[in-house]
């Protein structure tokens, strides 16, 4: 997938990230099969699919927003988001894509959903401005 990405094939990108993305949620659907049964929890359900899955998602939503496909990149970081809630950058990069998008409000929250976490950022501050908000 990072190949991919850093030749800027992104359709390329994309098809590695998805089958990486299927494997691990294959692999972890078996693991916390026989973790029910067994009790005895496998790395991948003990780190809940891991660092690997988010990677693999931020690069699936890289590879998509590359190739034009903003609302499949936008629901690529939900699912980092409900994995990593504090993200502030990835949740300024969803807003954005909102933005992109045309849906203001919702670039309006994910912006103020990222500002705690970014005290002061005047860029922030400004994509705010630039959408007829403040950050309050």
């Amino acid at each position: 997938m990072r190949l991919g990405l850093a030749r800027e094939d992104f359709a390329a990108a994309l098809a590695a990230a998805d089958a990486g993305i299927g494997t691990l949620e294959e692999q972890y659907a078996a693991d916390l099969e026989r973790f029910e049964q067994t009790k005895q929890a496998s790395v991948l359900v003990a780190e809940n699919m891991g660092a690997n899955y988010d990677t693999l998602l931020l690069g699936k939503a890289e590879a998509l927003e590359q190739l034009g496909r903003v609302d499949d990149a936008i629901a690529a970081l939900d699912t980092y988001l409900t994995r990593n809630q504090r993200a502030a950058d990835i949740l300024v990069w969803r807003g954005d894509l909102k933005a992109l998008g045309g849906d203001s409000s919702g670039a309006i929250a994910d912006y103020r959903a990222a500002a705690p976490f970014m005290p002061g950022d005047e860029a922030l501050a400004e994509k705010l401005a630039d959408l007829g908000a403040s950050n309050d």
